[in-house]
């Protein structure tokens, strides 16, 4: 037996009836409490009752009868003096913003039914009515139900000993009914519980005439022989820092605000000792604190250290379409915070409303006596008293990935909705790790610029309403505000701290260097290196004007924030076909000029018209392709200038051949791999690992899907949606060009081969094959031109010769691989009823099948939804574009769109992204997800520069890493946080790769140097802290669990606490480690 709503905390496998979802009101002392069904709705307010009543799917006039009955029970009393005025008000105000909730699911709980105060001083309380025996009280709602009960069993509508049923058919939206309100411990009213028995969800009405400690009894004598329990209140506030509109908007409304929320909660809290709340959200609780007088701000301290108040991270976060740095980050923001302000550790995590939970969270996270208890609650106490009834737990292995919440209502939609909102986040992943690092390597500077700001809107935009791409469009875009005001000051950042670096921090050489990075380069554009060498550019004009050179440098830092060197390929535009690459000795560097694709050149002039009018004429642009070393936590400076004849090597051109459709192939080929495309089909035909000697046959093809409007016979008005992804057929349709044919056009070279097609006026795709490359590298870009009749969205379909027996693997948060069986569930039968839908994954990392001999693997650059819908089948979908709501909240259409020109015209946004495919051995291939992984995570950060001369002008560092000579993190381990600290502390984290047995050689337990690590600096002690860095790790003891199947198994332990002095650590597959460092000056 589970209990849900305002009894557990734990979620319930999807193959029972629904999860709770807990939402919030602005009410004092106990928070709403929302309880999905399946997709009904039926909620438990504080003060004012919500309630779901299952419409009639009969014409029993008995039922009929009954029917009336719960309505006029659930009509209630009159509300409270002032209170229609201030709903009209709330009305009015929803209307004129047009930003009000609808639909059935997924609430905010916006309804302020009392007057509030000020900052929360003394917010002030509705009044209570005595009498639990009036109309729209508990018992008259569960006297009304019952007799309805008894009808429908009568009428032989429901069966007498199942209650599976009775709630089949409830479309109807949640109806507020008034009840009084629950006084200190609940006192003379009720609560609605709901509880699931088997795979039956029982709605329970419980009358709670209590004074403090007495019993509870139930009310509904259908259930009273039902076991008896403790009920916990688990009074809480998810706030969502953005979903329906933006933060600061959220927090200082004149109705439904969040201050008033806090406000009134403290007020509650402070008047019963007794009452507990859970409030997640630092980004809303900070901005709420900072305006407090300093007397409330000490009675709030009070509230946490007695544990009335329990804090969480910065926002609750998705766990769909997050990688695992980005939650760990998130969530070590707001207990840092905590610890900062209050001293106090938060034990537990309250995710409760996250639309399926990844097993990645549970890994980051780590008494009956024949009476019922009713006690405000919080999760901490309610994890407390399950680990001293020393239950055994059973062992779930996998997640509780799809969701639904109907039998043709999968959350699988928002695994890709927003893709290009997912990259930027994904993007700024990599920006905000360099940055951090530069900001320790060269010390925090506390007035000027500095990665708080990032740090503050990456955190904010892991929430289950941000990275997932369920927020309106007006949030989505004060979402990417945020992140760019954060981006640009992590930006200068990394530039003014490669200037010290590069200068040896000499003012003279300092004051000659303006360095800028390039953010753009996913559309073809990065104005520092397209800079005119000849001195006509105006980023050049300024030396041009004092010193009239004959010649320019153009000087690129290339920063690698991994703690490996790499060899990678360096691509980016240039105006000048004629120039020669060295690097920071001097030495020339083999390099290559390629052409834009058409498509490439297209998106370029379109975003340039969207940002600020901007024109590139008729300018002659390229490709630079070069390869460049970097050391570990460290750069590489690399010089280019305008080729002189016969003085150093120059660039080689590419040759250009185009194919039209015919019989045969086209090959491209590298040194570690090989690809073949039909001239006839145009699509990728076989891939060879050169290494491994393995062989795959492919067939890669776009398809596009129909999604339902929601006019169906079966869950009508069930349309997909933002969330929701419901196609109207399992068919996806391919993508085909108006004559049936794809030209080819091949592009040849040293460094790189390319494949340029168009597969139609809306999607188009470059194959790419660098020189070293085991794998290829595919960039797509494709818009919806038209909406046409419903919503589309395209999935580039893999097909490999392969006998996967419908399984295939997906990571989960871009951490470990978990095995996904087509139509299954391994906790219980599965009902198809969505055969796509309900076999998609969330993707942060990739996707691969495997056989016995070999592994076929895509890797993606955001977060995306994937799927095995037939053996040897791999299915990505890469962009949505949509007409309908889907019901669940946000009640807008993601129907995204570039405007550009004059006049505007609007076309559905164009997204331009990369995903890679590999072919390999099972030997190979983990290495390869798991090191190219994390160059797709943290790449290259590109800064930029003009010189009138060579080298010694741009100063005596050309190349510089943090990292010991000759030392490099072992290949298993990965270095995923370098953070300064308050008081000269540096916080590092590190990270094991590999899942037991997925390599016999790196699933090893890995050791590394810490004082190797971090050079020339040399370390005065070192502590392991814990995951989110806000207690030592020796003062933890964790709670031990009883595991079905493993009671007598020995818990591995490390022999001995990290001793301060010890520079050597050790992980275990898959282990992370937290730890706090202090330098010898």
């Amino acid at each position: 037996m589970a209990l849900l709503g305002v009894v557990s905390v734990g979620t319930v496998k999807a193959g029972s009836s629904g999860l709770a979802y807990p939402a919030v009101t602005p009410t004092a002392g106990c928070a709403c409490v929302s309880v999905k069904c399946g997709s009904r709705n039926f909620t438990s307010l504080g003060k004012n009752g919500c309630f779901a009543l299952p419409p009639d799917t009969t014409g029993s006039p008995s039922i009929h009868e009954a029917r009336r009955k719960l309505l006029l029970a659930r009509r209630g009393p009159s509300p409270p003096h002032g209170l229609e005025s201030k709903r009209s008000l709330q009305q009015e105000e929803k209307q004129e913003d047009s930003t009000g909730n609808s639909g059935t699911g997924d609430s905010d709980g916006e309804v302020v039914e009392a007057e509030f105060q000020g900052e929360g001083e003394s917010a002030s309380q509705p009044k209570t009515v005595e009498n639990s025996k009036t109309a729209g009280s508990p018992d008259e709602i569960g006297k009304a139900l019952n007799e309805l009960r008894k009808e429908r069993i009568a009428s032989g509508v429901q069966d007498a000993t199942s209650t599976s049923n009775f709630w089949q058919g409830v479309t109807e939206e949640t109806k507020l009914i008034e009840w009084p309100t629950l006084p200190k411990v609940l006192g003379t009213t009720g609560v609605v519980v709901a509880m699931i028995v088997g795979s039956s969800v029982v709605l329970l009405t419980v009358n709670a005439i209590l004074a403090e400690g007495s019993d509870l009894l139930f009310s509904n004598t259908a259930f009273k022989d039902f076991a008896r329990g403790t009920f916990g209140l688990y009074c809480n506030a998810f706030t969502r820092p953005i979903y329906l509109r933006p933060s600061i908007d959220c927090l200082i409304r004149k109705f439904a605000a969040v201050q008033y929320i806090i406000g009134s909660v403290v007020d509650s809290l402070l008047k019963n000792p007794d009452r507990k709340f859970i409030y997640v959200e630092q980004a809303f609780f900070q901005r709420w604190w900072r305006v407090q007088t300093k007397q409330l701000q000490k009675k709030v301290k009070k509230l946490v250290e007695t544990g009335q108040l329990d804090n969480g991270g910065w926002c609750m976060h998705d766990e769909a379409t997050t990688h695992y740095v980005d939650m760990i980050d998130q969530t070590t923001l707001g207990h840092r915070y905590i610890k900062k302000q209050f001293d106090v550790v938060p034990r537990i995590g309250w995710q409760i409303d996250p639309f399926g939970h990844s097993a990645v969270q549970a890994y980051l996270l780590g008494a009956e006596d024949g009476r019922v208890n009713i006690l405000y609650s919080t999760p901490l106490s309610y994890l407390d008293a399950k680990h001293a009834a020393n239950e055994t737990w059973p062992l779930k292995e996998d997640d509780f990935f799809p969701y639904a919440d109907c039998p043709h209502c999968y959350w699988t939609g928002y695994f890709t909705s927003r893709p290009s909102l997912k990259r930027y986040v994904r993007k700024l992943s990599g920006v905000l790790l360099a940055a951090r690092q530069l900001e320790f390597i060269v010390g925090k500077n506390e007035t000027g610029p500095n990665t708080d700001a990032l740090e503050d809107a990456m955190a904010i935009v892991q929430h289950h309403d941000g990275v997932s791409g369920t927020e309106r469009q007006h949030v989505a875009n004060d979402y990417a505000k945020r992140l760019s005001i954060g981006a640009a000051e992590a930006a200068d950042v990394i530039n003014k701290a490669l200037t010290r670096l590069v200068s040896g921090n000499k003012p003279s050489s300092a004051e000659s260097l303006k360095f800028e990075l390039c953010f753009h380069l996913n559309v073809s554009y990065c104005p520092p290196s397209e800079a005119d060498l000849s001195g006509e550019n105006s980023l050049t004009k300024r030396i041009t004007d004092i010193f009239l050179p004959k010649t320019f440098d153009q000087v690129l830092v290339a920063y690698n924030s991994l703690a490996w060197s790499r060899q990678e390929m360096i691509r980016i535009p240039v105006t000048s076909s004629s120039v020669t690459v060295t690097d920071s000795d001097g030495h020339p560097i083999p390099s290559q000029i390629v052409p834009l694709s058409s498509t490439a050149r297209l998106l370029r002039e379109k975003h340039l018209r969207s940002h600020g009018g901007v024109k590139s004429g008729e300018r002659s642009l390229h490709y630079l392709v070069f390869e460049a070393s970097v050391p570990p936590l460290g750069y590489r400076t690399f010089h280019i200038r305008p080729s002189v004849p016969g003085a150093l090597q120059s660039a080689q051109f590419s040759s250009v051949e185009e194919y039209q459709a015919g019989a045969g192939h086209v090959q491209l080929e590298s040194r570690g791999a090989l690809v073949q495309i039909s001239r006839e089909t145009g699509r990728i035909q076989k891939m060879k690992s050169i290494k491994t000697g393995v062989i795959a046959d492919v067939d890669q093809s776009y398809c596009w899907y129909n999604a339902s409007d929601g006019n169906t016979f079966e869950n009508e008005g069930q349309a997909s949606g933002a969330y929701i992804f419901r196609p109207n057929t399992s068919t996806c349709f391919p993508v085909e060009s108006p004559n049936g044919t794809v030209q080819l056009k091949v592009i040849r070279g040293p460094l790189v081969e390319e494949v340029h097609q168009t597969f139609s006026h809306w999607i188009s795709q470059v194959v790419r094959l660098y020189k070293d490359a085991d794998h290829a590298e595919i960039e797509f870009t494709g818009q919806f031109p038209s909406m046409m009749d419903l919503e589309k969205k395209s999935s580039p379909s893999s097909q490999v010769t392969s006998q996967s027996g419908g399984e295939f693997y997906t990571d989960s948060n871009g951490r470990d691989f978990l095995k996904r069986v087509r139509n299954y569930r391994s906790d219980w039968t599965l009902n198809v009823t969505e055969e796509v839908a309900g076999n998609y994954y969330p993707l942060n990392l990739g996707i691969y099948l495997s056989d016995k001999d070999k592994d076929f693997s895509v890797l993606v650059d955001r977060a995306l939804g994937g799927a095995s819908l037939k053996d040897g089948e791999l299915e990505v979908m890469l962009h949505r574009r949509l007409l309908y709501d889907d019901g669940r909240g946000v009640s807008d259409i993601q129907n995204e769109t570039l405007c550009t020109g004059e006049p505007e015209v609007c076309e559905g946004l164009t997204v331009q992204g990369v995903y890679y495919l590999q072919a390999s051995s099972k030997t190979e291939a983990p290495k390869w997800r798991r090191s190219y992984g994390q160059e797709i995570l943290s790449p290259l950060q590109l800064s930029f520069t003009v010189l009138e001369s060579a080298k010694e002008n741009v100063g005596p560092a050309l190349e510089f890493s943090l990292v010991a000579s000759d030392y490099s993190l072992p290949p298993n381990v990965a270095l995923i946080t370098l953070q300064e600290l308050e008081d000269d502390e540096i916080l590092f984290r590190l990270a094991h790769l590999y899942q037991v047995g997925e390599n016999k050689t790196l699933s090893a337990v890995a050791s590394v140097d810490t004082q190797a690590l971090f050079g020339k600096r040399r370390i005065d002690k070192i502590e392991e802290l814990t995951l989110t860095a806000n207690q030592k790790k020796s003062d933890v003891e964790p709670l031990q669990w009883t595991v079905e199947g493993e009671e007598n198994l020995i818990h591995p332990k490390r022999e001995r606490k990290h001793d301060k002095h010890e520079v050597l650590v050790e992980l275990a597959p898959m282990e992370i480690r937290t730890f706090v460092a202090t330098f010898k000056d």
